[in-house]
């Protein structure tokens, strides 16, 4: 994949994950979530998605509002694990 189109669909999922955490926020606060960092991995390249509370700690409600409203599923699994699909979501620790 290009350098072009990989920055182009980062900037995508990064703006798409933004307004799915903004319509989270109408619920109110969210609990808090123990600080780690997610990636949108495309092949071999990790791209930094979400609130980086790691290196930020006053994001934290941004980071609880990221959960709640877009990190969803079972955790320990990738949001978007298919044979056919080479982009996921993967989390690390700080």
């Amino acid at each position: 994949m290009s350098h072009a189109r990989r920055i182009a669909v980062s900037l995508a999922s990064a703006a798409a994950l933004v307004g799915l955490a903004a319509t989270g926020a109408a619920g109110g606060p969210a609990p808090d979530v123990p600080k780690h960092r997610h990636y949108l991995q495309i092949g071999d390249t990790r791209i930094p998605i979400g609130p980086q509370v790691c290196e930020k700690p006053s994001l934290q409600e941004a980071f609880n509002q990221f959960h709640a409203g877009v990190h969803v599923g079972t955790p320990g699994t990738f949001a978007m694990d298919h044979e056919h699909n080479g982009t996921d979501i993967v989390a690390r620790p700080c």
